[in-house]
């Protein structure tokens, strides 16, 4: 098909899935790199830009009042953005306490299974050296590294539900 490279990876005799030793171990050590990357840190910093304190302010209101159906922000109601992120920045403050750490945790584990999705899907869809290098390139570009998977925002959450949605669009 469209899809297949006349030369794939030789290392492992032509397999389209994640079953070479050698490729698996490199797309698992990018993976657990950018992972642990992404969570260095998290807590030294304060929460800055605009949308950063307010997401995790209507978090840290949703996990105070109980009340998990509407955000509000300082008391308003907040419905400019999607309550998921805000769910999962909850569970991560009931876990670690309502801290910086707490607020971008989620975004971190969103971009680590965007990454997973990627290696597992373009690894059995398309081969293991295009799968290697999606991830290797998402993990290491500043929307990966520096942007969406280390702050409070819905970016990260965002991107793995859309790169999920595609790859259901495409199988």
């Amino acid at each position: 098909g469209l899809l297949q490279h006349p030369t794939r990876d030789r290392l492992c005799d032509g397999s389209r899935s994640l079953t070479c030793p050698s490729m698996r171990g490199r797309v698992c050590l990018v993976i657990f790199a950018s992972c642990v990357i992404y969570l260095l840190g998290n807590a030294r910093v304060p929460l800055w830009d605009r949308d950063e304190p307010r997401n995790a302010q209507a978090a840290k209101q949703m996990l105070e009042s109980g009340d998990w159906v509407v955000p509000h922000f300082l008391d308003k109601i907040r419905t400019a953005k999607p309550p998921f992120t805000n769910w999962c920045q909850v569970l991560a403050m009931e876990c670690f306490g309502a801290n910086a750490f707490a607020a971008r945790f989620p975004s971190a584990i969103a971009m680590t299974l965007t990454l997973i999705l990627l290696a597992v899907l373009l690894g059995r869809c398309v081969d293991r050296r295009r799968a290697f290098w999606t991830v290797f390139i998402l993990a290491t570009c500043a929307i990966g590294s520096g942007g969406a998977s280390r702050t409070s925002m819905t970016d990260a959450v965002l991107l793995l539900w859309v790169t999920a949605a595609q790859f259901c669009l495409y199988l």
